[in-house]
């Protein structure tokens, strides 16, 4: 007769038979089998006399967590896929969340895992395995990797999927469409391009300045207007302003047209209070410097005649013209004075420029999009010529 002897403790009951306890698995002679800390339980293809699956224990990857005998992965938002392996069924690493980087190689199952890109990379879409790129792993850039450099200028990236804008600065994320990579096609992927703000304008992490919002900090809030670059509220008396103001421009128009073609409009009284305005400006600032000049040094004429003084005027606002032009320019690390003589010039240059919607009061009397203020601010000089 048939005798049924149990199993040494030592051996594993499969299929009607006692068998050696497979590696890194703990057997007490039953069909049970736990495995081992740093490995878990998974399953074995065994031709017999048909295809049965046996229970194993295999090492667990740098991405799992094996602690009980079973497969957790480290990261709850990262997906894993059973994948076939010489018949034996184990986990490999099938995407990764955002900021991290996707690592798997062929023959290394125990490297899968999810790093997270390090300081001074970023990664926003995550990462996925594709069969037809496998050379694609890890934290390097692109296509060898999943983890863009940070931007050059303008941005700050901790790692992960962290990039935050620095003062000055606004983040903006590109979508790149699908590109032809080693003989496949990758899917979309977000890039981060830093464009640098108006002066004064944007804060770090894409905030504004000044009461400011929109894109690149460029508008303001229904109800407000620009003033020297900051954003301040419309009310009736900042319209009353702007109309007084906009009528005095109009009246320093037609100086100016007259002043300008003095040939045309010879000697009228336009021209004979500016002479004598000239006149008066040139005897007070003589004054001025002969009591700063030392007494042996009083005699010292300083402007030969009065159309000297106007060249050297007009020399002067051309030179600052210039100069404006590379105020808006960051520059990193400025002292704190120098910061503040930077936006003084800036604010000076508003109204010398002659950028009448940024003059105070001015932005209430009429309210315009982007494009109508770049198009007038673009027409204005040539309606002053």
């Amino acid at each position: 007769t048939n005798v049924c002897t149990p199993c040494a403790t030592a051996q594993l009951f499969f299929n009607r038979l006692c068998e050696i306890c497979p590696t890194l698995g703990v057997c007490d002679g039953t069909a049970a089998l736990t495995c081992a800390t740093g490995s878990y339980l998974t399953t074995q293809n065994v031709t017999f006399n048909a295809v049965t699956e046996k229970p194993i224990c295999q090492v667990c990857p740098q991405g799992g967590d094996c602690s009980t005998g079973l497969f957790v992965p480290k990261n709850p938002e990262s997906v894993w896929e059973p994948v076939s392996n010489s018949d034996i069924k184990i986990f490999r690493i099938a995407s990764c969340p955002p900021g991290f980087a996707l690592t798997r190689t062929d023959g290394n199952p125990e490297g899968d895992a999810c790093e997270e890109c390090p300081v001074d990379y970023y990664n926003i879409d995550g990462s996925q395995w594709t069969d037809s790129l496998p050379q694609q792993s890890g934290t390097r850039p692109p296509p060898d990797g999943f983890c863009h450099r940070c931007p050059r200028a303008g941005a700050n990236c901790s790692g992960g999927n962290t990039v935050e804008a620095q003062d000055g600065w606004w983040k903006f994320e590109e979508e790149h469409g699908a590109q032809r990579h080693a003989d496949s096609w990758s899917s979309n992927i977000h890039i981060v391009r830093m464009y640098q703000c108006p002066l004064e304008a944007c804060n770090t992490n894409n905030t504004c300045k000044g009461g400011r919002t929109g894109l690149l900090c460029g508008n303001c809030p229904d109800g407000e207007a620009w003033e020297l670059g900051v954003c301040a509220k419309c009310s009736r008396n900042a319209q009353r302003l702007s109309i007084f103001i906009s009528l005095l421009v109009c009246c320093a128009l037609v100086v100016l047209f007259l002043l300008g073609w003095r040939h045309v409009f010879p000697d009228n009284f336009v021209h004979r209070f500016y002479d004598a305005a000239v006149q008066w400006v040139i005897a007070f600032i003589i004054y001025v410097a002969a009591r700063m000049l030392p007494t042996n040094r009083r005699n010292i004429k300083l402007f030969k005649n009065s159309q000297g003084c106007v060249q050297g005027a007009k020399i002067f606002l051309a030179n600052f013209q210039v100069v404006s032009g590379f105020i808006s320019f960051k520059i990193p690390y400025l002292p704190e004075l120098l910061k503040s003589c930077n936006r003084y010039l800036h604010n000076i240059s508003i109204i010398l420029g002659f950028q009448i919607i940024s003059w105070p009061s001015m932005g209430c009397l009429v309210e315009m999009d982007f494009d109508k203020k770049l198009f007038l601010r673009t027409l204005l000089p040539f309606i002053l010529l």
